[in-house]
């Protein structure tokens, strides 16, 4: 698993002789190089002797329990992450070990499969942080661990249960109650609630014998499964009116083309958004309509007019700007003489979440596929 220079080292402090020699053994067939000790006073001895990548501590110990040499870790050996071990360890001492930095806190008897993932967990996190996140949502954390190039597995638990491969910033696994691929991707995009515990994706073999489900670039893939969702809500709720695909309700003097590149737009990646478009020489207005537009947007010519007002004035060299409209959520992005204003409906965070995530996308699409207008 791992290369002879590159071999972790794994320290175990734990009373128990039999238990010390089953991790060492299991763990050193893994590409660990492991140390034991009887004692917490021996553990100590060793952080302060020689590097270690992950420390394994029982709570029980009498000496030095887990928790005071946990502390004794991060001011002698900060570079140690740690896991606790015991006998049903208390609420207590589980929030105890995780401010102490414990990357795990295990139950014993212990799985030794289970101390081995929480163990290449704790040897994968030593460049990064690890902890606890609430409040994202799973497109948040998707995006960030793309935007950083990471390459793990998330592992979903809520209303729906499953799994995400990522590799080097991309997906390229998912696996939901049966599904796999985007289907199943789909399926855990829809759960709002639950939890997620991250593992280093295992690439010790060659990369084309990793399972690959999913291709495609991440934005492509991410679109795509919004696209689907929308159109599940769309099945699902009760038929309406919808405005026409593109309505000028100025003088419409954009380039036809470029407006209906972005209605098409629209109706793939941000259904029931509405955009408009701003030629700055002649000062029309374009008001570009995707085929499956709310038609309950309350933003009309003077409300336009006095947003573009406030942001020029607010930074005349503006690039991209974003506002919040009482229950509006509206961006300004600017190219050359054109003004594209992008607007969509909604409270919340998840709701600003999408939006956010959707300008994004619109502005990278906008720049490198939409020719200037002449």
């Amino acid at each position: 698993m791992f290369s002879a220079a590159h071999q972790p080292t794994l320290l175990v402090a734990d009373a128990d002789g039999d238990l010390r020699n089953s991790v060492a053994g299991f763990m050193s067939a893994r590409g660990y190089i492991v140390q034991h000790t009887a004692s917490g006073a021996e553990a100590a001895d060793v952080l302060v002797s020689r590097p270690i990548d992950v420390l394994v501590a029982d709570l029980a110990m009498r000496d030095k329990g887990a928790l005071e040499l946990l502390a004794f870790a991060r001011e002698s050996a900060p570079k140690t992450r740690s896991i606790v071990i015991g006998s049903e360890p208390s609420g207590r001492e589980r929030e105890g070990a995780a401010r102490l930095g414990a990357v795990r806190v295990l139950a014993k008897p212990i799985s030794l499969l289970d101390l081995a993932d929480a163990v290449a967990v704790a040897s994968d996190c030593g460049d990064g942080f690890h902890g606890w996140l609430h409040r994202l949502s799973l497109v948040d954390v998707l995006q960030m661990f793309h935007l950083s190039g990471q390459s793990l597995t998330l592992s979903l638990r809520g209303s729906s249960e499953g799994m995400i491969a990522i590799r080097a910033g991309q997906i390229v696994h998912a696996e939901c109650e049966g599904a796999v691929g985007e289907p199943a991707l789909v399926r855990l995009l829809r759960v709002r609630r639950g939890t997620l515990d991250s593992a280093p994706l295992d690439q010790s073999g060659p990369l084309d014998q990793l399972v690959t489900t999913i291709t495609g670039s991440f934005e492509h893939v991410m679109l795509n499964s919004i696209r689907l969702l929308d159109e599940e809500k769309r099945r699902s709720s009760p038929p309406g009116t919808h405005l026409p695909r593109r309505d000028s309700w100025l003088t419409e003097l954009a380039e036809p083309s470029e407006c209906q590149l972005l209605a098409r737009w629209l109706d793939t990646h941000a259904v029931a958004a509405h955009a408009w478009l701003l030629d700055s020489p002649s000062g029309s207005v374009t008001r570009i309509v995707g085929a499956q537009a709310t038609p309950a947007l309350s933003l009309d010519a003077t409300d336009v007019a006095k947003c573009l007002s406030l942001v020029e004035r607010a930074d005349p060299s503006f690039r991209r700007m974003e506002l919040t409209i009482g229950n509006l959520n509206v961006a300004f992005l600017r190219r050359a003489d054109r003004t594209l204003i992008f607007a969509r409906g909604g409270d919340g965070e998840e709701a600003l979440r999408r939006f956010r995530f959707e300008i994004t996308q619109l502005a990278r699409w906008w720049v490198s596929e939409v020719p200037v207008a002449k």
